[in-house]
Parts: C-alpha cells; sequence; structure tokens
C-alpha cells in the first residue's frame, strides 16, 4: 500500500512538470513566432545620399585643422603634428579605427 502511494505520488509529479515543461516550451515558440511575424512588418529605415554630409564634414576639417596651426590650436588645443601623431598612435594601437562614415581626425 505504501509503496503504490510512492508511485502514484511519483507519477503525479513526473505528469506536473512534463505538463509544465510542455507549457512553457509552447510559450516561448508563441513569443518567438510574434518577434519574427513583428521584425517582417517593421518599415526597413533607409538613408539618402549622404554626400551633403560628408562634403560639410570634409570643409569642417580642411577649416579647422588643416588650414593653419592657428586655426587647430584654437579648435583643438594641440599643434597640427601632434594632432597627427596622436591620431596615428590610436590607429597604430588599435584603439580607434576609421568607419565608412567617420574618420579619427573627426
Amino acid at each position: 500500500m505504501e509503496k503504490r502511494k510512492i508511485k502514484r505520488r511519483k507519477l503525479a509529479l513526473m505528469l506536473i512538470v512534463s505538463c509544465t515543461t510542455y507549457v512553457t516550451s509552447c510559450m516561448v515558440v508563441l513569443f518567438m513566432m510574434s518577434r519574427v511575424q513583428s521584425k517582417s512588418k517593421r518599415k526597413r529605415i533607409t538613408y539618402g545620399p549622404i554626400e551633403e554630409r560628408d562634403k560639410s564634414r570634409i570643409d569642417y576639417l580642411n577649416i579647422k585643422i588643416y588650414k593653419d596651426d592657428t586655426a587647430s590650436t584654437k579648435m583643438i588645443r594641440f599643434k597640427r603634428k601632434l594632432f597627427f601623431r596622436l591620431c596615428q598612435l590610436l590607429r597604430e594601437r588599435t584603439l580607434l579605427h576609421d568607419t565608412v562614415h567617420v574618420c579619427i581626425e573627426e
């Protein structure tokens, strides 16, 4: 009699655990499906031509850094030679790197 109760309890516990596992896995599947569907409905971010921004950045660098030592000293508080040496050092040690849209000097 005692053994039957123990077996029943074990079976009941196994049933509870398996049902809980099943429900949890179903919830995960539903969550993942909803995320996939919501991502497909989103509009993608598109960028227009960025030539204007690139042109303004190049002009800014030309005026503030490449023009002369006085302008660069006022802007970045360095002389140009030291500034470019710092940029080169950051590149060599891979502390910073140029990207498609931004260079280290910026």
